[in-house]
């Protein structure tokens, strides 16, 4: 019988880029106390990198090294995982509709789960828990509208909404009109009064 470290080397063989390796992903290939060790130990040998307690993920190979995947890969891989929506934080949001000439500095993403961070290389990844409606229509422009006004905050909502109708395409600016009454009072109106002035 070949040992587990050879069937947990063969599954990883077979995880795409970015993928998140856990024992219980690969539960079928022994007890869960086994796959840890077999994990811990490939970790020590740099065959894969663990990015959090006992969240591993396999390295992109150079010819300088090891490197570890990119930060959006592992993040789509966890959003998968966990069955929640990850997106990138407000910032980024508000930075690409020219909102702000702030670059975010730390790489956050929002979640509705549990917060966490990621060791990805030097430039560690932060999971941040916030409310569900603040990840709603994740990988939409209408979506990220939602994140760029919470990032903004109320003060700014207004005049937010209204430099986004400007920059959305119409059938974006209409989806974040269909959910308005659903997010909280303050972002919903501000996108309502920009609707009624046309």
């Amino acid at each position: 019988m070949k040992p587990l470290s050879h069937s947990v080397r063969a599954a990883l063989r077979r995880k795409r880029e970015g993928s998140v390796i856990t024992a219980e992903s690969l539960s079928k290939l022994g007890t869960r106390s086994a796959i840890d060790q077999t994990l811990s130990r490939l970790a020590a040998k740099g065959e894969i990198m663990r990015i959090a307690r006992g969240a591993y993920v396999v390295p992109r190979k150079g010819e300088f090294g090891s490197f570890p995947p990119s930060a959006e890969r592992v993040v789509r891989s966890m959003a998968k995982r966990m069955r929640k929506p990850i997106v990138p934080d407000g910032g980024v949001a508000a930075n690409r509709f020219g909102l702000t000439t702030q670059q975010p500095i730390r790489r956050v993403y929002l979640t509705s789960g549990r917060s966490s961070s990621l060791a990805l290389g030097s430039n560690p990844v932060e999971l941040r828990h916030v409310p569900k409606w603040q990840t709603v229509l994740p990988g939409e422009p209408a979506g990220e509208a939602v994140r760029a006004m919470a990032y903004l905050g109320k003060e700014q909502a207004k005049e937010a909404a209204s430099r986004l109708k400007e920059r959305l395409e119409p059938s974006q600016w209409e989806k974040l009109n269909r959910i308005a009454p659903k997010l909280p009072k303050w972002v919903g109106s501000a996108i309502a009064e920009v609707e009624l002035r046309g």
